[in-house]
């Protein structure tokens, strides 16, 4: 089996773009979602579809695009934002619906866990970053406003900080001292992916190119380009090691964080790859584009990269 190669393709979206692909912390299951507002949990060693999700939906027959999925770090819970401006969370045992969290004023885009798993965020069109306690379903914090679209979010691997993306700008949030920290402004565009380094060393983020950010100076390591389209999305391996972007090339290429030394391009997708995301073990890489499917992609022959030897 050769590194990078297509392991399975799953395609219960037809017809429809994928926002959102998450795996669960334990990597038996991987989550995804789309336009068509269905949110669909699979069996990753099996490849087949285990449970179907409907709940963003409007009258008899209209559905919400669903943008946004994340798996809370026990595996029992998954949040889901969608273009009615809502917060699902869905008891993965069963597929039943236990919770909506109303508070935005249009689409939501992104979702991410604490690590405790105590706090959810979630990130909308209407330019706010909303805190979530779990336990109560209560909103217990609100940041922002950004003067645009609140395009992705991600959380310090030590629950500190939480990072924002939005039109030219990423902002650090200290959630300890509960204000922003800094601003990190740019001649970017729209920002449309952050992610934390697992050891919180590095802060990544993305638009034509990627660009790497010491976390304790705030200074710019380095930026490096490849693909011949925006990058809508970024994911660092588990280790930190590599990093994975999805582009409107229709490529997903791999990268060596320290180097930025381009590893290797993934290709098959034929519409825009919107989203990427590794199995806990790195092994697997997932993507899903706007071709309606969602693909699972070997990386055995990166060992070397995405072990924690």
């Amino acid at each position: 089996m050769t590194t990078g190669e297509l392991l399975a393709v799953f395609q219960g979206h037809q017809g429809s773009w994928v926002h959102a692909v998450v795996f669960s912390f334990d990597g038996e299951l991987l989550a995804t979602a789309g336009d068509d507002g269905c949110i669909k949990l699979w069996d990753v060693a099996a490849g087949k579809e285990r449970a179907t999700l409907r709940g963003h939906v409007y009258g008899r027959y209209q559905k919400y695009t669903v943008y946004a999925l994340a798996f809370s770090p026990d595996g029992k819970i998954l949040a889901s934002g969608a273009h009615d401006a809502k917060v699902k969370l869905w008891d993965v045992a069963t597929g039943e619906e236990i919770a909506t969290l109303e508070g935005h004023r249009a689409a939501v885009y992104c979702l991410a866990f604490s690590p405790d798993g105590s706090i959810l965020a979630s990130g909308s069109w209407d330019g706010t970053l909303k805190l979530w306690e779990l336990a109560t379903r209560r909103e217990i914090a609100s940041f922002g406003p950004h003067a645009y679209s609140v395009n992705s979010l991600a959380f310090s691997p030590d629950g500190k900080l939480i990072a924002s993306a939005s039109r030219s700008e990423v902002r650090i949030w200290d959630l300890v001292a509960g204000k922003e920290r800094l601003s990190l402004r740019g001649p970017w565009g729209s920002v449309y992916s952050v992610a934390f380094s697992p050891d919180r060393k590095i802060l990544a983020f993305c638009n034509s190119g990627v660009e790497l950010w010491d976390t304790f100076t705030w200074e710019r390591i380095t930026a490096f380009r490849g693909h011949e389209g925006p990058i809508w999305c970024l994911a660092f391996s588990p280790n930190g090691k590599m990093l994975a972007t999805a582009s409107g090339d229709h490529t997903i290429k791999l990268w060596e964080v320290a180097t930025g030394r381009e590893l290797a391009t993934l290709e098959g997708h034929r519409n825009l790859v919107l989203t990427v995301a590794f199995s806990p073990d790195g092994r697997l890489l997932c993507s899903g584009s706007g071709d309606g499917t969602v693909r699972l992609w070997n990386l055995e022959g990166f060992v070397s990269f995405n072990t924690s030897q």
